[in-house]
């Protein structure tokens, strides 16, 4: 049978989601207290790969499990077992051809930064010292829609075999003192989002003109971006797939 679970995790307490030796990770944690309530050894494919540092909401894994039911407690026994800074949310019984991270359609992440400075935001927000010119950084933020070589914004040193990608949102808003970036893709590289961001704060601070974006893009060269910023400020917010056939097991709602 196989399994999907819909979860949130704080990134602070992990060095990212994949297994990493002599570090925590949320892989690690997840497969260990899944294989401790089923009493199996289990793996999981996650929907993608997060920085240290990097929070999620709406994160998806799937799973095998060799038995075709789980226990009606099963998500409140896992979330037991869990730490608090993951929580599983929903869990389905989904195709045994699904796969969370090649299936998903499209993602969103956002980068929160703030303006003041707020000891409850720092493992969640880049405190700014100024704040950028809005409609500029929109107005370079609508550069990037559409389909695009993203690799001046990737790091150069990952299993990818291209590096086009297809942005079909990208925005920021000012809510009082917090500044919020998102962006929905069909695929994110590496580093892609906050060398974004990097770039997109040095043209709102005057560090950078518009129109480098295209130059950027058409290098090819991540030396021509600017600084990526630091991870904490990033969040996976959504990730959508076709659902049509997933079938609702169990909810902590």
């Amino acid at each position: 049978m196989n399994i999907a679970l819909i979860l949130s995790f704080d990134g602070s307490d992990f060095n990212g989601f994949q297994v990493q030796k002599n570090a925590p990770s949320v892989q690690a944690c997840l497969e260990k207290s899944l294989s401790i309530l089923l009493n199996e050894k289990i793996k999981i494919i996650g929907c993608g790969r997060t920085d240290t540092g990097v929070s999620a909401i709406n994160y998806c894994i799937n799973f095998n499990y060799t038995v075709e039911n789980l226990a009606t407690d099963f998500c409140y026994k896992l979330n037991k077992i869990l730490p608090n800074s993951i929580a599983v949310y929903y869990v389905y019984k989904v195709n045994n051809e699904f796969n969370a991270r090649f299936d998903a359609i499209d993602r969103t992440y956002k980068y929160k930064c703030t303006l003041v400075k707020n000891p409850f935001l720092k493992h969640t927000h880049l405190q700014l010292s100024k704040l950028p010119n809005i409609e500029t950084i929109n107005d370079a933020a609508t550069y990037l829609l559409g389909t695009h070589d993203f690799k001046s914004f990737s790091k150069v040193k990952t299993e990818v075999n291209n590096y086009k990608c297809t942005v079909l949102e990208s925005h920021w808003k000012l809510y009082n003192d917090e500044l919020i970036y998102t962006i929905k893709a069909n695929r994110f590289l590496r580093n892609m989002v906050r060398a974004i961001v990097g770039t997109l704060l040095d043209i709102g601070l005057e560090k950078r003109e518009i129109q480098s974006l295209n130059h950027i893009m058409a290098a090819q060269d991540r030396c021509k971006a600017g600084k990526s910023v630091q991870a904490h400020g990033l969040s996976l917010e959504m990730v959508n797939y076709d659902k049509t056939n997933w079938q609702l097991l169990q909810s902590i709602n």
